[in-house]
């Protein structure tokens, strides 16, 4: 496999020449093991992302992450190349001509960062995380926990399943924000060959990690199960999936004997050392994906503005067969593969249709609106080929954290706590989309530097008979106003459309109708075979 990986065109044959002939464009994130930057080549404008053992590491934790970093290469080495595992691209033993046996690892640059930085993007566009994408969660995922567990001559374990250790590449070519990039497996610096007859210690970030009497037993693949409904938990919820302070307080005064002092609230979060001793006392949380908003409140004691939407039955399904207390209950890698993934596949493809037809759909009602004579034009949002927000770029540019965690379980609930360590040095530089690659220019009126002085087209508009246009309506998939970027000043060219003749000519709606129903076709067939030979557990 090693061979495979340096076979790849991609993979950088001598890294001390490339970084001679590169500039380190920006810090992408920092931890305990080291930080990672964006070096881009002077001549070719090649990005990649570099790991190495930076000057923020104390001396004495840096002959630790020294092995840690050289023992992540040699995993790398061992997995080799999957879609769903971050593609190596190089490495050197002695990256650093002013320190001697340091090492770095040269990874590709995903454009938009960390799981966390691409949930927190999509956010600011959403008020929850569209079902379509979880389901591509789900997908890449099990694809990549498959590979781990059973394509290789051992069962390899992750061992540090959470959003922070996923990666996120967009689709080649797609400028606007993707429904359906690819994620990533990153970080193997925990990852270790199973033996059931010597288990090894779990190490794994606790706000993550199975059930504590799971944890106490030590590392299994079955943590690596729980750990992919962890992170649908939290990019459901925006919340670990373990008791909040509120259920946590509760529980541990009821249980303490009448000799031992209260635990409030103020001292929890405010005093270091007890919010570090209580991450591995928390117990783990179950929270339904198709529970009702008030439910949400009220059983699983989320904030109103944690409450979203419930999500589909189908998907709570595939949610809870990861997230059984008892490990043998969980859904194993190899069952995933069978019947999850082909479920998602399918999934994917009936919502990306559902999604376009609603799109296409939208265009063709602006244009029809357009070609009336004397009423306000309303712009056209553009063709795609894939899932979009077409929501314009949110004012706060993307931070590449690349592993790095929010302050809050970065500061507390780490398992490598590193003293000295400030995690706000992982957001101190931004990186923005326009910096990594050349911008693809849209056909466009000249307008950069024009102030909007009306709210800019969202998706989808609500129309009802005679279209009107109407801004302070416009709703998103959940009735929900979406932000209105009034006053926002234009950076660059909008998009303008062609003449409304040549769409009104070119667009119909009878192409995504049709994939619609082919999909549906299909998925229904898929399902009547399954029953027929297979039954989900």
């Amino acid at each position: 496999m090693v061979q495979g990986l340096k076979d790849d065109p991609d993979f950088i044959q001598s890294p001390k020449d490339f970084i001679k002939e590169a500039t380190r464009e920006r810090n992408l994130g920092a931890g305990a093991d080291g930080q990672v930057s964006l070096f881009k080549h002077r001549h070719t404008g090649r990005c990649v992302a570099v790991k190495y053992i930076g000057e923020n590491v104390s001396g004495d934790w840096r002959e630790a992450a020294v092995n840690n970093l050289l023992n992540e290469i040699d995993r790398f080495k061992t997995l080799g190349a999957h879609p769903n595992i971050i593609k190596v691209v190089g490495w050197d033993a002695d990256f650093d001509d002013h320190r001697a046996g340091m090492p770095a690892l040269f990874l590709e640059l995903a454009t938009h960062g960390s799981m966390h930085d691409y949930q927190h993007r999509l956010r600011s566009y959403f008020s929850r995380v569209p079902e379509l994408t979880l389901w591509k969660v789900m997908l890449d995922l099990s694809n990549g926990i498959d590979f781990l567990h059973n394509k290789h001559n051992l069962q390899l374990v992750h061992g540090d399943i959470k959003p922070g250790n996923f990666l996120v590449v967009g689709p080649p070519g797609v400028k606007e924000f993707p429904l359906l990039p690819t994620f990533k497996f990153s970080d193997f610096g925990r990852m270790e060959a199973y033996d059931p007859k010597n288990a090894v210690e779990f190490l794994g970030t606790q706000a993550y990690a199975p059930p504590l009497e799971e944890r106490w037993a030590g590392m299994a693949p079955a943590a690596d199960i729980w750990g992919i409904g962890a992170t649908l938990n939290e990019l459901a919820f925006n919340t670990p999936p373990t008791q909040t302070d509120a259920q946590f307080l509760r529980s541990y005064n009821e249980a303490k004997t009448s000799s031992e002092t209260d635990l409030d609230t103020d001292i929890l979060q405010n005093n270091l050392y007890v919010r570090k001793q209580v991450r591995s006392m928390r117990e783990s949380t179950i929270r339904p994906l198709n529970a009702s908003r008030e439910r949400q409140i009220e059983e699983f004691n989320l904030p109103p503005s944690n409450t979203v939407e419930p999500y589909s039955n189908e998907l709570q399904y595939w949610y809870d067969v990861c997230c059984q207390f008892e490990k043998k209950e969980r859904a194993t890698a190899k069952l995933l593969g069978r019947y999850l993934i082909p479920t998602a596949e399918a999934n994917v493809e009936v919502y990306a249709a559902s999604y376009n037809l609603d799109h296409n759909r939208l265009r063709r009602d602006i244009i029809a609106h357009n070609l009336k004579p004397g009423v306000p034009k309303m712009v056209v949002p553009p063709l795609r080929a894939n899932p979009t927000t077409d929501r314009g770029r949110p004012e706060d540019q993307i931070s590449l954290s690349y592993g790095t965690e929010p302050e809050e379980i970065d500061r507390f609930d780490r398992a490598d706590d590193q003293e000295g360590y400030d995690p706000a040095t992982s957001s101190e530089n931004k990186l923005g989309i326009e910096d990594i690659g050349p911008y693809q220019e849209q056909p466009a009126r000249p307008d950069v530097g024009r102030e909007v002085a009306e709210p800019q087209w969202r998706y989808p508009l609500q129309f009802d008979g005679v279209i009107e246009p109407q801004p302070l309506s416009f709703k998103n998939n959940h009735g929900q106003p979406e932000r209105l970027d009034v006053g926002h000043r234009v950076t660059e060219p909008q998009w303008n459309s062609r003449t409304p003749q040549e769409y009104a000519l070119h667009l119909t709606v009878e192409e995504p109708q049709r994939l619609l129903k082919s999909q549906e076709d299909k998925r229904e067939t898929h399902d009547r075979k399954d029953n027929q030979t297979h039954a989900p557990p």
